[in-house]
């Protein structure tokens, strides 16, 4: 594997698990795909990156993100470009509120929703192909990522 199995935030804390990886697929074409079925760019978030794996103060900032839902209650992900063939992705069902800002409240339903986004249209999926070992026990991640290819 490589990239970082979670994101971080400016200071470099981890945030939320990698729990999606597109192969040979570019991002214009996720980034069409998800529009045409509802999904568009956020109105506000704040960005996260992934720490590079080579040099952890290093940090690749995210390149694109898009919500389904409302700025309260949502399904957000972020994608990170790691070379010419491989995207990853946290996906999560998120919340925001004054006090505490972006809460994830679902990840692992969330995977399947986008799994579920690119089935038969064309796109192999394996559900929890990729152990990352990021495993979150609230909300759930099971530590694995779904990968998505053509």
């Amino acid at each position: 594997m490589s990239y970082s199995s979670w994101t971080v935030d400016k200071s470099c804390k981890n945030i939320d698990p990698i729990n999606l990886e597109f192969e040979n697929i570019k991002m214009r074409e996720i980034r069409d795909h998800l529009s045409y079925k509802g999904w568009k760019k956020p109105l506000f978030q704040w960005d996260q990156f992934l720490p590079n794996k080579i040099n952890q103060n290093d940090k690749i900032p995210q390149e694109d993100s898009l919500i389904l839902g409302n700025e309260l209650y949502r399904y957000h992900m972020r994608l990170w470009n790691i070379n010419k063939k491989t995207i990853v992705a946290n996906v999560h069902y998120d919340t925001y509120t004054i006090f505490r800002g972006h809460v994830a409240l679902q990840y692992e339903e969330a995977e399947k929703k986008v799994a579920t986004e690119f089935k038969n249209d064309s796109f192999n999926i394996s559900p929890d192909a990729i152990n990352l070992g990021n495993i979150v026990q609230s909300p759930l991640n099971n530590g694995k990522a779904t990968k998505i290819w053509r």
